[in-house]
């Protein structure tokens, strides 16, 4: 008896031990493929800091050259931000030096809005954030300040 009642806990053990890969798998397959032949649009701005900067862009995959939209997805991919929502980043005073920014994410119909600063923003969320700003001024989508 006491044979059969290990086999079926080893099985058990197995079975879950498969599900849960087969799980693993399955997100990480999505995430690798998250983007690839997908529209994705992001509506940024920034503002603030000492120079008062203010900033505004939108990028389209579908308009980008390749390079860029495949960047752009990695990046947005990588900033984790498609797995949370607003509640998930605290709201904390903005001091007059920091730079606040809104971004909205669009992908498969979806979307997701944000608004945080860089005493805020997810850490993982910073690559994402530079790459928006030096899009938004190589576009001149800045107002009131030009960049040297």
């Amino acid at each position: 008896m006491r044979g059969s009642s290990c086999f079926r806990q080893d099985w058990l053990a197995l079975l879950i031990l498969a599900l849960l890969c087969n799980l693993g798998l399955a997100l990480v397959a999505e995430t690798a493929s998250a983007g690839e032949g997908q529209r994705l649009r992001v509506d940024f701005e920034c503002s603030g800091g000492f120079v008062n900067l203010q900033l505004r862009y939108r990028a389209d995959t579908s308009e980008l050259p390749p390079p860029t939209a495949s960047q752009l997805t990695e990046l947005v991919n990588a900033s984790g931000l498609l797995w949370l929502s607003q509640s998930d980043i605290p709201e904390r005073p903005t001091p007059p030096d920091v730079i606040s920014y809104r971004i909205d994410i669009e992908r498969n119909g979806k979307r997701k809005s944000f608004v945080m600063n860089d005493v805020t923003a997810p850490a993982a969320a910073g690559p994402l954030l530079g790459f928006l700003r030096k899009l938004a001024l190589e576009a001149g989508g800045a107002r009131g300040w030009t960049p040297q």
